[in-house]
């Protein structure tokens, strides 16, 4: 059983990677969201996997956290659940949104997946009525770093807009991530700091 790798991205698609484990290009298979995380991640990269073995293939799925790939796990026990329609069902919505679709019995938000119709949503629902409550409870390193990642690409945005050059931005980024609770840190707040280091001033 093939439960994680760690590797770097050489290949990367909408809905799949090859990952370089030490020479060997394994491809994976990922949830759109978990894509994204994935290939905008430092290298190394660590990705959960998912290995399926059938009669005319091996297929490998990746994911950024364990509780991404519980829920696909969980998702593929269900009647008429393949792997194919669970990375449907995560790359079109979050574990937690899977979640409260769930409890509060939302066809409307199961079938706006492709590939999910009135009745398999009705049957999600039924089978996985807590069981899943469990799975919202923790969010990853990957997870973070990504929401991190997506707050500072609208710093660095809104500090271009301001007529400032790309390299001054990363070098008051760069201190600006120095500094102590730098990770809790609001985008205005990333601003505010980086506009002083930008400005001249001394930060503290």
């Amino acid at each position: 059983m093939i439960s994680q790798l760690t590797g770097q991205v050489i290949q990367a698609h909408i809905n799949s990677v090859v990952l370089d484990v030490g020479g060997v290009g394994y491809e994976l298979e990922l949830p759109t969201r978990c894509c994204s995380v994935v290939t905008q991640a430092s290298p190394p990269v660590t990705v959960i996997t998912h290995f399926v073995v059938r009669e005319d293939a091996q297929l490998l799925f990746g994911f950024s956290s364990i509780s991404i790939r519980d829920a696909f796990r969980r998702l593929i026990k269900a009647s008429g659940v393949g792997p194919k329609c669970a990375l449907a069902i995560l790359s079109h919505l979050t574990v937690e949104d899977l979640i409260q679709c769930i409890e509060q019995q939302s066809v409307t938000q199961l079938t706006a997946v492709k590939g999910v119709g009135a009745k398999l949503a009705q049957r999600l629902i039924v089978e996985l009525k807590g069981a899943l409550s469990h799975l919202g409870q923790y969010q990853t390193v990957s997870e973070s770093a990504h929401t991190q990642y997506t707050q500072l690409t609208e710093v660095k945005a809104a500090l271009l807009a301001l007529g400032y050059r790309a390299a001054q931005i990363e070098h008051a980024v760069q201190q600006v991530s120095m500094l102590e609770g730098s990770k809790q840190f609001s985008c205005e707040m990333w601003i505010k700091h980086a506009l002083r280091y930008l400005c001249g001033e001394v930060m503290r």
